[in-house]
């Protein structure tokens, strides 16, 4: 662990590997006043992202930054463990999930889930939303990028179902849409801005000079932008707006919680079929038990199966307030999945509940370069041979930025965990796909 010293705070970073443009990004974080007295903590995973560090822990006070939160408000892996009795056929799978699944930037042709499931008029922002029927439709696939859906197993040969995805476009409007009011208040709307300004017009009247009010104004103006001026991806929501931006973040979570669950409905209700469980009345289903927590089940008239499963979300802020971009929950007992990469598979691991850390832990294994730079330099030839013995249509040269040596090594982050997080299990993946 090493610290950075900023104006207004000092941020723990706890991490080995750390670039020169991530440094830069937490230091500018540090520099801001409206964090003062807030604790950040950089996960291990750390490495530059787009307005702020990958890994950025933050307890927040009475304010929050919706850039710091990001656009894919929500993303998380759910993992189901698959009953014993299911045996998987691995390029029926593959070919099931590359015609059913939509993935990258396409959607199902309508709306998957009822009504009483998920109503996206309950956002605030709503009516400032873009193509509403598309965000419905997107609802039950994959997207692009670092999302995938993997199969995986542990030592003792149990088999997991992941799926890792987000709120899609949804989070992407909504985060937008809030850091557009962030920037409003905190550069055009700000009380200390306001009164400043009409201190100036009251100085200029009483002294008889009203015909310079404008360009005085405009001066003014000028000069805020120079000295005071907060950038995009820092400015703030406080008060009304604030809790406006949270409920609306709560809401993209229920989408994307329901996103993945659709989804590996789809795939799991596909491999109970495969392995003759549909007898006319089979019940596939997936059940919130507890916060986080599922069962995923199926019945027929002869048998009932049930098996447990759980969630790990990243970018979003806590009902304790502590805002994760790029990192997990990792309280006290609680179960978590740490994905490293399409080779080496995931962590199974048990939250520590450490305060230093703001209760968290990496939401991976951190990427050790950019993807541009990933697909200048990595051929796809080695690509190909790191992921040998995993079954995957998806090596290519489209998904390069992807491939395992683009991220840091599972050992430096079972070493940076072990603070926080206790190691329980390693899964190693049998298939992976990925939008291609």
């Amino acid at each position: 662990m090493f610290e950075i010293k900023g104006k207004y705070n000092t941020a723990k970073v706890y991490a080995t590997t750390v670039e020169n443009e991530c440094i830069a990004q937490i230091m500018d974080l540090c520099n801001q006043k409206w964090l003062e007295g807030c604790n950040i903590a950089i996960m291990p995973d750390c490495h530059a992202g787009k307005g702020c560090t990958i890994g950025t822990t933050i307890k927040l006070k009475d304010k929050v930054a919706p850039s710091l939160v990001g656009v894919d408000i929500a993303c998380g892996m759910l993992t189901i463990k698959l009953p014993k009795q299911l045996i998987v056929d691995i390029e029926k799978l593959d070919k099931y999930i590359n015609e059913n699944i939509p993935a990258g930037f396409n959607v199902n042709d309508e709306p998957v889930y009822r009504f009483h499931e998920f109503n996206i008029e309950k956002l605030l922002c709503y009516d400032k939303l873009k193509n509403v029927e598309y965000l419905k439709k997107s609802l039950g696939s994959l997207g692009g990028g670092n999302h995938f859906i993997e199969l995986s197993v542990d030592k003792q040969s149990n088999q997991y179902l992941i799926i890792h995805s987000g709120s899609r476009n949804l989070g992407k409007q909504v985060a937008e849409i809030y850091q557009h009011m962030a920037d409003e208040y905190c550069n055009h709307m700000r009380k200390d801005k306001l009164e400043a300004r009409w201190k100036l017009i009251d100085k200029l009247k009483a002294e008889g000079r009203q015909k310079e009010i404008s360009s005085k104004l405009e001066e003014f103006e000028k000069n805020y932008i120079e000295q005071k001026r907060i950038p995009h991806d820092l400015c703030y929501l406080e008060g009304k707006l604030a809790e406006d931006y949270l409920h609306d973040v709560r809401i993209c979570t229920q989408f994307a919680s329901l996103n993945r669950r659709y989804i590996a409905k789809s795939i799991l209700e596909f491999i109970v079929k495969e392995n003759g469980y549909d007898d006319g009345n089979l019940n596939v289903y997936i059940d919130e038990t507890h916060l986080n927590q599922f069962t995923f089940g199926f019945d027929n008239n002869l048998v009932s199966v049930q098996s447990p499963g759980f969630e790990t979300l990243h970018n979003y802020v806590s009902d304790d307030r502590i805002l994760r971009k790029g990192a997990i929950s990792a309280k006290e007992g609680e179960v978590i999945l740490i994905p490293i990469n399409m080779k080496d598979g995931s962590i199974i691991g048990i939250g520590k509940g450490n305060t230093y850390y703001n209760q968290s832990g990496p939401h991976g294994a951190g990427r050790l370069m950019s993807r541009n730079k990933a697909k200048e330099i990595i051929k796809l030839e080695e690509f190909q041979a790191s992921m040998k013995g995993v079954y995957s249509t998806s090596v290519c040269v489209s998904t390069i930025d992807e491939s395992p040596m683009a991220y840091k090594p599972i050992e430096e982050i079972i070493e940076n965990i072990k603070h926080t997080v206790k190691l329980e299990k390693i899964l190693k993946p049998i298939y992976n796909f990925k939008a291609h």
